[in-house]
C-alpha cells in the first residue's frame, strides 16, 4: 500500500509543484541577494518556505484527487488542463511578485490589493526589459515542462486496484496526506502566514513567503477589513481602552500644545511676516535622496539641483510618510500620517471637507492650480483635489496626444512648459502644485537633453531619469525667469516618496529619505538638519508665508526649533513606526512590545526584538487613534 502511494500520480504532480515553487524562490533569492543577511537566515527562510510550498501545492493538487472519480476520459483531460493552468499561474504570479518587489520593496502587498481597481494602470510594473523577457521564457518552459511531466506521471502509473474498496482506501489515505500538508504538519494549529516572519531581516522573511499563499491571506484580510466599519478598523491597532481624550492628552504633552487641543485642531500663529509672493510646490516623482549628489550620492546625476542649494534652504533630514504617490499627496497636502487602513485618497468616503494646503491657501486669497501629466482620475486624485479647494486642474486629457510621454503620462518638460504657458494667466498671488512622473519605472525618458551614463552602469536607467528630471527642473526655472514670474515666486521642491533600494530590514530609513528645498524665499540660505516629514509641510508653508489660522495637520513647522520631540510616523507591513533621528520603533499591535532599530547615517547597525517601551506604544496608538478620529469627525470645508 505504501509503495502504491509513493507511485501515485497525485504524489508525482505534487512533487512537481513543490519543485516549481522552490525554483521560483531560488530565482527571487538570486535577484535580491544581499550580503548583509547571514547565510543561516537564508537557510532558515528556505526551510520555512518549503512548508508553505508544500501547503500551497497540496491545495492545488486536492481537486485533481477529487476529479479522479469522474469518467476516466473526461477526468484525464480536465486534470491535464487544470494542472498546466495552475503551473502557469504559479509562474506568472511569482515572477510578477518578484518584479513588484524589485520596484516597491514588498512582495505583493495590501497596497496592491486595494489598488486592483487600477490594475491596467499598473501593468507597466511588469515591463522590466530583460526581466520581462526572462518571464516569458520561464512561462513557456513551465507550460512545456508541466505538460510533459503530467504525461510522464501518467505513463508510470502502475497502480492497479483489485476492488473499489482498495481504491477508496488508497484515495482516502492520499486525502489525509494532502490535508496534513495543507495544515503544514500534524501540530495543534495549522500553518499561518505569520510564521514566515521569523527574522529581524526583512529580506529573509520575504524569501520565506510563498506568493500564492500570501496572496490568499491578503485577500482574506482585505475583505475582512472592507466588511468592517471604519471605527472598528482602527481598534485592530490600538488598545480597546483608548479614547480621544486620553490620546489627545498624550499628544498634547508630547507636542507641547495646550490640553484642550486634544484633537490637534489648533491655532497656528505664524511668527513670520506675510509674504505676498506666489508659491509653486513641485512634487518630483521618486526624488530619492540617495540619488542626489548633495545628499550623499557618489554620483553626479543632479548637477543643477545641487548648484542652486546655496540659494535657498535645504532640509536634508526630511522623510516621506509613505511609499506611493497617493500616500505622499495625502501627507503633503492634507498633513495626515498614513494609517493602517490606508491613506486619505484611498478612502473617498472621508475626503469630504478635509482641510488641505490648497484650501488653506485659497482661504488666504491665493488662486490654486494643480498640474499633472497623468490621468486625474488615477488613485481618486480628482475627487480629492476637486473638494479640497483647487480652482483649476490640468491633467493628461489637457495635453495634445502628439507630445512625448511615458507609460504613466506626459514627460516632465512638457508638463513644465504647460505650467509656463498657464501660470501667467492665473490671478496672483497663486499657489500652484506641479506633480511630475518621468522619474518612474520603466525609466523611459528622452536622452537627447542629457549626458547619459555609460551603458551597463549599475542603475543606469534610474540614473538617466534622475539626470533628465534634473535637466527638466532647470529648464522650468529658467523659463519662469523668462516670463518674469521667478522673482515673485517661492519654489518648494520635494518628492512624493523615495525609492526602494534597500530591503535587508523591515525599517530602512534610506528608502524614505527625500529632499525638501525652499528656493527664492526671504530665508537666509542654509542647510537645515531638523528631522521632519511630509506632514510638516502645511505648518512650514504657513510660517513661511506668514499665515495664521486653525489647522488640522499632524505636523509641526520645520522653521521652529523643536528637535527634541520630533519623529516621523510611518506604516511598514501594516505596522506603525516611529522614526527618530538615530533609531526607529516598530510597534506590534497584538503584542505588548515592539522592535527597536538603531542606525547611523540611516543605516541599521543593531536590532532589538521584544523591545518594550510603553511611552512609544502609547504615542503610536494615540497618533493613530487621533488621526482616524480627526479625519472622521472634523470637516473644515463643509458649509
Amino acid at each position: 500500500m505504501i509503495l502504491n502511494l509513493l507511485k501515485s500520480k497525485i504524489i508525482f504532480l505534487g512533487i512537481f509543484l513543490v519543485g516549481l515553487n522552490v525554483l521560483l524562490r531560488i530565482i527571487f533569492f538570486y535577484f535580491n541577494y544581499s550580503d548583509v543577511v547571514p547565510l543561516t537566515e537564508y537557510s532558515q527562510a528556505f526551510l520555512i518556505g518549503l512548508r508553505f510550498d508544500i501547503a500551497t501545492s497540496a491545495v492545488i493538487i486536492l481537486p485533481i484527487l477529487l476529479l479522479s472519480y469522474l469518467h476516466s476520459g473526461i477526468s484525464g483531460k480536465i486534470q491535464n488542463v487544470y494542472f498546466i493552468m495552475f503551473s502557469v499561474i504559479i509562474t506568472i504570479f511569482s515572477i510578477s511578485d518578484a518584479q513588484y518587489y524589485k520596484l516597491l520593496g514588498n512582495r505583493f502587498d495590501f497596497y496592491a490589493i486595494t489598488h486592483l481597481q487600477y490594475f491596467s494602470d499598473h501593468l507597466g510594473i511588469l515591463n522590466m526589459g530583460w526581466v520581462s523577457f526572462f518571464a516569458i521564457i520561464a512561462l513557456f518552459v513551465t507550460i512545456i515542462l508541466s505538460a510533459s511531466y503530467y504525461t510522464f506521471s501518467d505513463s508510470i502509473k502502475v497502480i492497479s486496484y483489485k476492488s473499489t474498496r482498495q481504491k477508496f482506501i488508497h484515495s482516502f489515505l492520499l486525502f489525509i496526506i494532502l490535508i496534513v500538508c495543507i495544515r503544514g504538519g500534524i501540530q495543534n494549529r495549522p500553518l499561518k502566514q505569520s510564521q514566515s516572519v521569523f527574522s529581524n531581516y526583512k529580506l529573509a522573511n520575504d524569501i520565506a513567503t510563498n506568493s500564492i499563499y500570501r496572496f490568499y491571506h491578503l485577500l482574506d484580510y482585505y475583505f475582512e477589513l472592507k466588511n468592517s466599519v471604519s471605527q472598528n478598523n482602527i481598534q485592530n491597532y490600538v488598545s480597546p481602552t483608548i479614547t480621544i481624550e486620553s490620546s489627545g492628552k498624550i499628544l498634547s504633552e508630547y507636542f507641547g500644545y495646550s490640553s484642550e487641543s486634544f484633537s490637534l485642531i489648533r491655532k497656528h500663529n505664524s511668527v513670520y511676516v506675510h509674504q505676498k509672493k506666489n508659491v509653486v510646490l513641485i512634487i518630483v516623482e521618486s526624488f530619492a535622496a540617495d540619488f542626489i549628489h548633495s545628499m550623499g550620492s557618489i554620483n553626479n546625476d543632479t548637477p543643477y539641483f545641487d548648484s542652486i542649494l546655496h540659494k535657498g534652504v535645504l532640509f536634508d533630514n526630511f522623510y516621506a510618510n509613505g511609499t506611493h504617490t497617493n500616500e505622499g499627496l495625502s501627507s503633503l497636502l492634507a498633513g495626515y500620517p498614513l494609517l493602517p487602513q490606508g491613506d486619505i485618497l484611498s478612502r473617498p468616503e472621508l475626503i469630504d471637507g478635509i482641510q488641505t494646503l490648497p484650501s488653506i491657501m485659497k482661504n488666504n486669497n491665493y488662486f490654486t492650480k494643480f498640474i499633472y501629466g497623468g490621468r486625474l482620475t488615477f488613485d481618486n486624485m480628482f475627487s480629492f483635489f476637486n473638494i479640497s479647494g483647487i480652482d483649476n486642474f490640468i491633467g493628461r486629457e489637457h495635453f495634445p496626444d502628439k507630445l512625448n510621454q511615458t507609460y504613466w503620462g506626459i514627460i516632465d518638460e512638457h508638463v513644465y512648459d504647460t505650467a509656463v504657458e498657464n501660470l501667467p494667466e492665473s490671478p496672483q498671488p497663486f499657489f500652484a502644485t506641479i506633480l511630475t512622473l518621468s522619474n518612474h519605472h520603466p525609466w523611459d525618458v528622452p536622452l537627447d537633453s542629457i549626458s547619459p551614463v555609460t551603458s551597463g552602469t549599475e542603475n543606469m536607467n534610474r540614473r538617466n531619469t534622475f539626470r533628465y528630471t534634473d535637466w527638466a527642473l532647470h529648464h522650468f526655472l529658467e523659463e519662469m525667469k523668462r516670463i518674469n514670474l521667478y522673482e515673485n515666486s517661492i519654489f518648494i521642491i520635494t518628492a512624493d516618496h523615495g525609492q526602494y533600494l534597500y530591503n535587508d530590514y523591515d525599517i530602512e530609513p534610506r528608502n524614505f529619505r527625500i529632499p525638501l528645498f525652499i528656493l527664492n524665499s526671504e530665508l537666509e540660505p542654509h542647510i537645515n538638519h531638523t528631522l521632519g516629514s511630509q506632514i510638516d509641510l502645511i505648518p512650514t508653508i504657513m510660517d513661511l508665508m506668514g499665515i495664521s489660522g486653525n489647522i488640522s495637520s499632524f505636523g509641526r513647522s520645520l522653521l521652529r526649533d523643536e528637535n527634541n520631540t520630533r519623529f516621523v510616523p510611518l506604516i511598514q507591513k501594516d505596522s506603525p513606526v516611529l522614526l527618530f533621528s538615530d533609531h526607529a520603533y516598530l510597534d506590534l499591535p497584538s503584542a505588548d512590545h515592539g522592535i527597536l532599530y538603531k542606525f547611523k547615517n540611516n543605516q541599521i547597525n543593531s536590532v532589538k526584538s521584544s523591545y518594550q517601551n510603553d511611552s512609544y506604544k502609547f504615542l503610536v496608538q494615540s497618533l493613530l487613534f487621533t488621526a482616524d478620529y480627526s479625519i472622521t469627525n472634523y470637516k473644515f470645508l463643509r458649509p
